[in-house]
């Protein structure tokens, strides 16, 4: 049988209502207790036997199995994503797929900043990058420095040309009697394989350039023999 609730004008309504709420049991077959169940008691809630779709323009936008995951079939715009208290937050892509974070949508010359925050999101360190050309496009590391507010230095670019470029003192550990840093030409080819430069900033007037072999132990100088390249002679 059909009920159909027709207006001449206006809304058509359907109103209900008691002291404990209502609800609505959607079943196959009749005999069900429910197998939908749409309901208000103080809350809202939809409660479905088996897995649940929702559709747009009668395509699937959200399917919710009885498991409780979601799947949405198109693009999730949110301002927040937090876990549980105490949980970790796992992004995962499955076969191929990649993981993409995009914090700048305009192509050329946009620059993307993620930001790796504490609780009170006060101070905070940042990975800044540029997608551009080989020359313009970098990562580049910024750190607190300690100060208040957000205040951050930056320590590392990674640049498109394949360059890195550090912006204080370069520490290597290593392990006894192990290489601390070696220097490898790649191109067999190349006369300059093995090649270390020593030069400062081209609009620095000053030339002298020095390289320094320190045997020490943290804060004692035990002694030291270097190489330097000081007003055109080498020293």
């Amino acid at each position: 049988e059909n009920c159909n609730i027709i207006a001449t004008s206006g809304f058509a309504t359907l109103e209900m209502g008691g002291p404990s709420g209502a609800f609505i049991d959607l079943k196959k077959p009749f005999s069900d207790d429910y197998d939908l169940r749409i309901i208000f008691n103080d809350t809202g809630q939809i409660v479905s036997k088996s897995s649940l779709i929702l559709m747009s323009d009668n395509i699937t936008a959200l399917t919710i199995d009885t498991s409780q995951n979601s799947t949405f079939a198109g693009d999730i715009i949110v301002n927040s994503i937090e876990s549980s208290i105490n949980t970790n937050l796992n992004l995962q892509s499955n076969g191929t797929g990649d993981i993409l974070l995009r914090a700048h949508q305009a192509p050329g010359a946009g620059v993307g900043e993620i930001h790796l925050m504490r609780g009170d999101a006060d101070r905070f360190n940042t990975i800044e990058y540029k997608n551009d050309s080989s020359t313009n496009s970098y990562i580049k590391f910024l750190v607190h420095d300690g100060a208040t507010g957000t205040s951050q230095t930056e320590v590392l670019r990674l640049k498109g040309d394949g360059n890195a470029e550090f912006s204080n003192n370069l520490t290597v550990s290593d392990t006894i009697n192990s290489e601390a840093i070696s220097v490898v030409e790649s191109n067999s080819a190349d006369t300059k394989r093995g090649l270390i430069q020593v030069s400062r900033n081209t609009t620095q007037p000053d030339t002298n350039h020095y390289i320094s072999l320190v045997n020490h132990t943290p804060g004692v100088s035990i002694g030291h023999c270097g190489i330097g390249f000081v007003n055109g002679t080498t020293k």
